[in-house]
Order: C-alpha cells, then sequence, then structure tokens
C-alpha cells in the first residue's frame, strides 16, 4: 500500500499502471481476466472470483462488523456456510 500514489478516495484501486490508459480504471471484465488466468497457472479448478475471494472478504469485514451484519453484506445464507467463511482457524496468531 506505501507504494500507491496518493489520492484516495479519487484514485481507482484497480488500474491499469502504464500505457495509454495509465491511471484509469480496469474495464469491468479486466479483474475476472486476471483471476482466471491466475487460476490455470496454479491448475485450479472451478473456483469463481466470488467463491475464491469470500473468505478474504468476511476475514477483512470481521474488524468493522458483527457477524449478522458481514452475513448480510455477503449475501450468505445457511449458517454453516458463513461460519465456514468466519472461522479463523487457518489464520496466523
Amino acid at each position: 500500500m506505501k507504494t500507491f500514489a496518493r489520492g484516495f478516495p479519487d484514485l481507482h484501486f484497480f488500474r491499469h499502471e502504464k500505457g495509454p490508459h495509465k491511471g484509469k480504471m480496469f474495464g469491468k471484465d479486466r479483474l475476472y481476466a486476471n483471476w482466471k488466468r491466475a487460476c490455470k497457472n496454479l491448475n485450479i479448478e472451478g473456483v469463481d472470483l466470488y467463491g475464491g475471494t469470500k473468505h478474504s472478504t468476511v476475514k477483512a469485514m470481521r474488524r468493522h462488523f458483527r457477524p449478522d451484519e458481514i452475513k448480510k453484506g455477503t449475501g450468505i445464507i445457511s449458517n454453516s456456510a458463513f461460519e465456514r467463511y468466519y472461522q479463523d482457524e487457518f489464520e496466523d496468531k
């Protein structure tokens, strides 16, 4: 984060770093295309962007929101699924 140029919140987080579009926001499919390429490079199949980032999202939200707010905000319906994403057993202590 320290290497990013100052300018938040006006500066787009997902933006082009060079070329004719430097500083401009990625198109709507750019992040997903990079996700698919990363999965292919790692031989990961069947994990979409939402599923692959859900645990990280829930983990980050724990710092600011109550569990019921996180569950509602992420759209996770079942309690067992929510507990799976909310758990911290694999985190560094």
